[in-house]
């Protein structure tokens, strides 16, 4: 139903055709080549098919002598587009491509070309397909080049049409997301505000319901509270015996390092009163 609506939506759409030309012009070389070239399965299994017909409908008329009658058709169909891939022993294409050749994509008068096979201007007069309608355009029989023609650049049309109107989208997206990124205040705001009443209902849920949040129950700490900050420290508080442990080995072995400094001194002390003692003898004895 949504790819139904997107199909009778894009067929109403109004066309900008001098649009549609300028962005074609404004292209690079590579870029057109890009847009010209078609991958689809089915699109390109019919259009093989086609070609393939019609040049074995040649072939047979060379064979039996009749002259060809499409001539000009059949030469600006082999000029301006090809097809590539492989082909199995069952004539059945593979990975398969249909591209325009650069002999008609770097073309100044590009578009000229284009109305002149279709018979008409520009992106007047033709419904504007959904991609995934463009086989449609081959599925009736083509019985001559010049039909066969016809329908390709009526894909060249839907293509370059196609392009356009993907790159005014993307130009319009690129536009909001810039804006977006210029004005972010509401959502920082917002998102502040929001954090902020995270916080505040964390803060609700986690308040004590016997001191209410106060920590302090009969001028004591809150039992409840003690026990919640024991269970949410477990952690930290092994980090912090470990800390304080190595800050008692340190203050251990300064004190120890005074205590022995200390008895060193006392040791010198001792000895010069022993000295001071013995010479003290010595001179009561000459005495």
């Amino acid at each position: 139903m949504a790819k139904d609506n997107a199909r009778a939506r894009l067929k109403r759409a109004k066309v900008d055709g001098d649009a549609v030309q300028g962005y074609w012009l404004n292209l690079s070389l590579q870029e057109k080549r890009q847009i010209l070239r078609f991958e689809d399965p089915l699109l390109v299994e019919r259009l093989f098919n086609t070609w393939q017909t019609l040049c074995i409908s040649d072939m047979t008329c060379y064979i039996v002598g009749l002259g060809g009658q499409d001539e000009l058709s059949k030469k600006v169909s082999n000029q301006f587009f090809a097809i590539e891939g492989f082909i199995s022993q069952n004539v059945v294409l593979h990975q398969g491509a249909f591209y325009a050749k650069l002999a008609l994509v770097e073309k100044p008068d590009f578009f000229e070309i284009l109305e002149k096979w279709i018979g008409s201007p520009f992106l007047v007069g033709r419904p504007m397909l959904h991609r995934c309608d463009w086989p449609s355009l081959f599925k009736a029989s083509v019985n001559s080049w010049s039909q066969l023609l016809i329908q390709i650049f009526k894909l060249m049309e839907l293509a370059v049409y196609h392009a356009e109107q993907l790159s005014r989208i993307k130009q319009k997206a690129d536009h909001l997301c810039s804006i977006k990124d210029a004005s972010p205040g509401k959502s920082s705001k917002r998102n502040a505000r929001g954090r902020l009443l995270d916080r505040r209902r964390k803060a609700l849920a986690n308040i004590c319901p016997v001191c209410d949040g106060s920590g302090i129950l009969l001028d004591d700490p809150c039992p409840l509270c003690a026990d919640a900050l024991e269970a949410e420290t477990v952690e930290p508080t092994t980090t912090t015996t470990a800390m304080d442990s190595k800050v008692c080995l340190d203050v251990s072995e300064a004190e120890t390092e005074q205590v022995t400094n200390t008895t060193a001194v006392e040791d010198e002390d001792l000895q010069e009163d022993v000295e001071f003692d013995d010479e003290q003898d010595e001179e009561d004895d000459f005495v």
